[in-house]
């Protein structure tokens, strides 16, 4: 339990890694090498961050420097904040470090607006092509179940849609909100009583998660005030707050989202609160897979080419790899164990496959189902063997992420798809599998 005031302004997370860098290193000279800018930067940061908590965060006399109580409850709050967003960015590169990947990212408002700023020149510096969207956590989901955008940063994960795979970022504690003449008065449930049933309650009048979560705590509460303001943004919410009409109940970053109108309001944390705003990373497992396929497949090109003295054109294959499971638009995928049931089904599939080929050319304006052709029927022996073995391999390289993550059904598939790979005699995909496969089973903390 805590009580807060507001302040006008918010931290910069360069600020907070300049903070925690300083006690890492014991010294701002450490972290000025850590960060790879100057000492005077760093202690300017530091100066920044004294001024806004209004006390000193180090014992400059000691040395080592040491932290303050201050610092060191300021170091408890925040190094798990900064340390969720740069996982953040790491996860977001790790699923799609390539400069040929065009990028499509959806971000609910409150993540947009917030913490956006800070991640968005570590994200675009490998990317070649990005496009952002910034809106409500409904509109983002139903942009990324619509196949609209590659990446989803939202708080509601649809955990009815089984395609969509999801990784929790961090989660947020709701806090209450109130006018600054109620600074210090609320430590728990029980000091609400302090607010009047005059005093209105600011809702949200939409069907964000937000204001699920609102009116589940008021009925914890017990709340039993009847005059209520609705509203459809954290920014007219906490501008109210901020003039004395009402009160509210919010989670971290849609207050800092408000952060213009923040002079004259309280923040107070109750502990007690059983709700929580939890912010996912959510993705198509499919569309995962096809782009760990083109990714594999360029790599095999590459090393086929630099390390064994072939002449394929590696970019072409990348191209062929988007393609490779082009047929299942019309027919749909039948499961390996039934299309390699026996050699009859097998090559009954391939004329299946033939004929679906043939169909999606037909589809498209005569003068260029010519160019397309190559593509859909991987004429050249030597690209359709390289984008086989990448199929298998992402495939391989799905189970080893499945299993470490705890998944044991995996376990059979990452022995059988192990063993086709080694089957498959090809000296790129043995080169990459000697040397590249083992980090698959890293931590991002044992990658660093």
């Amino acid at each position: 339990m805590s009580n807060v005031t507001a302040k006008t302004t918010s931290p910069e997370i360069s600020a907070l890694r300049a903070f925690l860098l300083t006690n890492k290193s014991g010294s701002t000279a450490g972290a000025a090498k850590l960060l790879n800018v100057s000492q005077p930067a760093v202690s300017s940061a530091i100066r920044r961050l004294e001024a806004l908590v209004g006390m000193p965060l180090f014992d400059r006399s000691s040395r080592p420097m040491q932290l303050t109580a201050a610092g060191r409850v300021l170091k408890t709050r925040v190094e798990p904040i900064v340390e969720d967003l740069d996982n953040l960015s790491a996860e977001i590169r790790s699923v799609l470090n390539t400069t040929e990947v065009d990028l499509r990212v959806g971000f609910s408002d409150t993540f947009g607006l917030c913490v956006t700023p800070f991640l968005m020149p570590e994200i675009i510096s490998g990317i070649k092509n990005l496009t952002a969207y910034c809106e409500s956590t409904p509109k983002i989901l139903k942009k990324l179940l619509n196949h609209q955008v590659d990446i989803a940063v939202a708080t509601k994960f649809p955990s009815e849609r089984p395609e969509i795979t999801a990784q929790q970022l961090f989660n947020e504690n709701y806090l209450i909100v109130t006018p600054r003449a109620y600074e210090g008065r609320i430590h728990q449930v029980s000091d609400l009583s302090v607010i009047p049933p005059s005093l209105p309650v600011i809702r949200f009048n939409d069907d964000s998660l937000d204001s699920v979560q609102i009116e589940r705590i008021l009925r914890q509460f017990n709340y039993r005030g009847t005059r209520t303001i609705a509203v459809d943004t954290n920014n007219s919410a906490i501008s109210l707050v901020n003039s004395g009409i009402g009160w509210t109940v919010m989670p971290p970053l849609g207050i800092w989202a408000a952060k213009t109108h923040l002079q004259n309001i309280s923040l107070h944390r109750i502990d007690s609160l059983r709700y929580r705003r939890t912010f996912y990373v959510m993705y198509e497992q499919e569309a995962y897979n096809q782009l760990a396929s083109t990714m594999a497949v360029k790599a095999l090109a590459v090393l086929r080419n630099e390390r064994f003295g072939g002449q394929v054109d590696a970019g072409a294959v990348a191209v062929a790899a988007l393609y490779h499971d082009a047929s299942e638009i019309l027919t749909g995928d039948l499961p390996t164990p039934i299309k390699y049931y026996n050699p009859e089904i097998k090559k009954a599939y391939k004329q299946i496959e033939a004929v679906s080929c043939e169909k999606l050319l037909a589809l498209l304006p005569p003068e260029v189902q010519e160019s397309y052709r190559p593509l859909l029927f991987e004429s050249e022996p030597e690209v359709a063997r390289i984008v086989k073995a990448a199929d298998k391999l992402s495939a391989y390289i799905k189970c080893v992420e499945e299993l470490k993550a705890g998944n044991s059904e995996f376990a059979a598939a990452e022995k059988q798809t192990r063993q086709a790979l080694v089957e498959m005699q090809l000296p790129c995909l043995d080169y990459f599998m000697a040397h590249f496969l083992d980090s698959f089973r890293l931590t991002l903390d044992e990658l660093e």
